[in-house]
């Protein structure tokens, strides 16, 4: 104002949060167990911004020109989830039965609380609304058999239902009608075989899938687009050796996908990174973990992973050249926000019984 730089005074960001939970588990026998759990959440919250020199047609107003707006986005969820289990403990034999609803339903709204140029006569105006429901759910059974002492597996699997629904007018002035079904199937199987008392190696394989989130779907139909859910199989191979002083981990992994949900680089008008499907990757890599206690009070640990982490055959625009023209360039290239080399070193000290550094 006149000159000189000025900042709103209220541009906050508030969410309150209200958990209500209930748990009750029976030990019918020795061997037999129930467990139910019901969850009910409700989440509001609210941010307010200062949005200088605006158009008016941005927030739905008829009016030409711009000027300067205060607004508030809000939203109002409730959540509620029930889970029930029965369990057998064997023993050579475990499994679980069991069902997990989760029903969500969330209304999000954004209001403009005031606007420079008077002659727009604007208070309180909703310039958006919009209503989202979500209903999972997901009915699974796990076992594990041990062989001998040495010889274990196990087995789960999930079957998941997922229905979203999206209704209204979205914050970027675009009409809201999607209603999807989603059908997964989740397997997964491992296997341990133990040498001795000091090692032990696994091997682990299963397939997930993974529905978009709300703020990717919102997205895509606003490019007139759709986004898909992505899968994967997971192929993972180790060995674990343990003494008194030290530990040693290593970890093969390869994780394969179709149509995999990674960021594009956009990011939604709420600041969220929003995600595309590419049609192939994949990421293959070794985890190498280890530790040492060189004396009661003082250990290291180091974790370390090398990995490729590749799309394939990736359509995307190059600049690079300085061109102004858009070529687009077809090849292999890097996943998003997956470094290849990952570590960590920590140091503990122990000084005192009750102390840790």
């Amino acid at each position: 104002m006149d000159g000189n730089v000025m900042y709103y005074p209220n541009e906050t960001d508030n969410y309150w949060q209200q958990h209500y939970q209930l748990y009750v588990s029976h030990l019918l026998t020795d061997q037999w167990s129930i467990h139910a759990a019901l969850d009910y959440t409700h989440g509001e919250d609210y941010y307010e911004q200062y949005k200088a020199n605006k158009k008016f047609s941005k927030y739905a107003l008829s009016l030409s020109g711009k000027s300067d707006f205060i607004t508030r986005k809000e939203m109002d969820n409730d959540a509620l989830t029930g889970n029930l289990a029965l369990h057998y403990d064997g023993e050579k034999i475990s499994f679980s039965l069991g069902d997990h609803l989760l029903y969500f339903d969330g209304y999000h709204f954004g209001n403009v609380l005031w606007c420079r140029d008077t002659a727009a006569h604007i208070k309180d105006y909703e310039w958006y609304r919009y209503n989202g429901t979500k209903v999972d759910n997901a009915v699974y059974a796990k076992v594990a058999y041990d062989f001998t002492d040495d010889l274990n597996a196990y087995a789960d699997l999930q079957l998941r239902t997922v229905n979203y629904k999206l209704r209204g007018e979205a914050d970027d002035l675009f009409t809201m009608d999607f209603d999807q079904n989603y059908l997964f199937f989740n397997p997964k199987a491992g296997i341990n075989y133990r040498f001795n008392e000091n090692s032990r190696t696994y091997f682990v394989a299963g397939i997930s899938n993974r529905e978009p989130t709300k703020s990717d779907i919102k997205d895509a139909i606003g490019r007139n687009d759709t986004v898909k859910a992505e899968t994967m199989l997971d192929l993972e191979l180790g060995y674990q050796l343990v003494y008194n002083r030290w530990a040693f981990n290593v970890n093969l992994y390869g994780m394969f996908y179709k149509d995999q949900l990674t960021p594009s680089g956009d990011l939604s008008s709420s600041g969220y990174a929003l995600m595309e499907n590419v049609d192939k990757s994949y990421r293959i890599g070794i985890e190498l973990e280890g530790g040492y206690m060189f004396t009661d009070w003082f250990r290291m640990d180091a974790n370390l992973t090398l990995s490729q982490n590749k799309v394939f055959d990736y359509t995307f625009a190059d600049f690079a050249d300085g061109d102004a023209d858009q070529n687009l360039v077809t090849r292999t290239t890097d996943l998003a926000l997956s470094p290849s080399i990952v570590g960590a070193a920590i140091a503990t000290f122990t000084p005192c019984k009750d102390a840790k550094l």
